[in-house]
């Protein structure tokens, strides 16, 4: 995949300039004309560094990894909740890249779950649809990602927000015990009622 420099780095740095990024779009900047350095990483190229789907501090603070994750916590910081105009675009927004997502994967941070107070299912249908079209590039990463266990895994098993997804959509809890993969994904999206 390529993706901007700005989510790979220490913790601290990466929650820094996720936080300058966010005020700049409060402006009404696009991410990307937010984006503080426009330089990218060819991931195929690049070994070093795991995907964090939620960010350890165990291993965030001693080497640089890719951050994506820290969003959902700069937007409820400066607006004070994800129901709001900011967080609607720059979900639409980066759901288009190959990347995009990846920094809604935390289910902790209810970009796409749904709650007693918001039914988050347009959100929902929308981040399924953006796994559907990227899911080669997801998946060309190997067991890079590290989930909101902190165990490293495929796309696939570190993912907990595509699995709180699919449960809300349907798909039975022993389907996901068995581990999902991407042919499982591809399959349960076909025949569901999602592919449209």
């Amino acid at each position: 995949m390529i993706v901007p420099t700005f989510f790979y780095g220490r913790y601290g740095e990466v929650r820094m300039r996720t936080e300058r990024l966010v005020a700049k779009a409060l402006t009404g900047k696009t991410f990307s004309e937010a984006l503080p350095d426009r330089r990218v990483i060819d991931t195929s190229t690049m070994t070093a560094g795991y995907f964090t789907l939620k960010t350890h501090n165990d291993i965030s603070v001693v080497e640089p990894h890719f951050h994506f994750t820290l969003l959902a916590a700069a937007v409820v910081k400066a607006e004070g909740s994800l129901e709001c105009p900011l967080a609607e675009r720059l979900f639409a927004e980066l759901l288009e890249r190959e990347w995009g997502a990846l920094p809604f994967a935390d289910p902790g941070d209810a970009w796409i779950a749904s709650s007693l107070i918001t039914d988050n299912a347009a959100r929902r249908r929308a981040y399924l649809a953006a796994v559907h079209r990227h899911y080669r590039a997801l998946d060309r990463e190997g067991s890079r990602y590290i989930s909101q266990n902190g165990r490293l895994g495929t796309f696939w098993q570190a993912n907990g927000a595509l699995r709180q997804a699919l449960r809300e959509e349907g798909m039975g809890a022993e389907a996901l015990e068995k581990g999902l993969t991407a042919d499982m994904f591809r399959n349960f999206y076909r025949e569901s009622a999602l592919e449209g």
